[in-house]
This record gives structure tokens, C-alpha cells and sequence, in this order.
């Protein structure tokens, strides 16, 4: 029998490998996720708004939508660019680039 993460680890892989977004849906992603991650800050920590904030001012003539922003931080951290912080008094998720990506 399988250790529950390792288990957890290919459900995963398999799930991430069924989704074929459509190619439209893939130009667009690829280049809101190649901006992500050009804005993330490597020395502190930041919040999935001051990430639609960066991304407003960056290009004023694109909108940005909240949850689709979260997803994409969100899978920055399943491929190790990003690190999730534990909520310390406020009720908002803070990110942090991970040591590996800062190099």
C-alpha cells in the first residue's frame, strides 16, 4: 500500500496531465503567467491583490480576473517558484518566492 502523499502526488500528475485547455485559453494563460512571474518580488512576501495591483499598473489595458490570478499563483507553487505562508492575523494567503527561484 501506497504512502498517502505519494499517492496524492501522482493523483495529481494524472489530473494536471487530463487538462487540454483550449489553444486559445493556452496563448493567454502562457503570457499572464510569464508576466506573474516577472512581477514576483524576490524579497518579501505578497498577496494575491498586490499581484492584480502590479498587474493593473503593468498593463493598464488588460483585465485581470481575481480567481484566475489566484490559480495561476496557486500552480506557481505546485512547480516550486513560489512558497505558501502560514496566515499570521490576517485573512488573506501571502506568498514568497522560494529559495530556488531567487538564485
Amino acid at each position: 500500500m501506497e504512502p498517502i502523499p505519494a499517492f496524492r502526488k501522482r493523483s495529481q500528475e494524472q489530473r494536471d496531465s487530463e487538462i487540454k485547455p483550449e489553444p486559445s485559453t493556452i496563448q493567454d494563460a502562457g503570457n499572464t503567467f510569464e508576466i506573474i512571474q516577472t512581477l514576483i518580488p524576490p524579497d518579501r512576501p505578497f498577496t494575491v491583490a498586490d499581484m492584480i495591483g502590479w498587474l493593473r499598473s503593468t498593463h493598464p489595458e488588460r483585465i485581470f480576473n481575481e480567481a484566475t490570478i489566484r490559480v495561476y499563483v496557486s500552480r506557481l507553487c505546485s512547480r516550486g517558484v513560489v512558497m505558501k505562508l502560514p496566515k499570521y492575523g490576517s485573512n488573506c494567503s501571502r506568498w514568497v518566492a522560494s529559495e530556488a527561484y531567487k538564485t
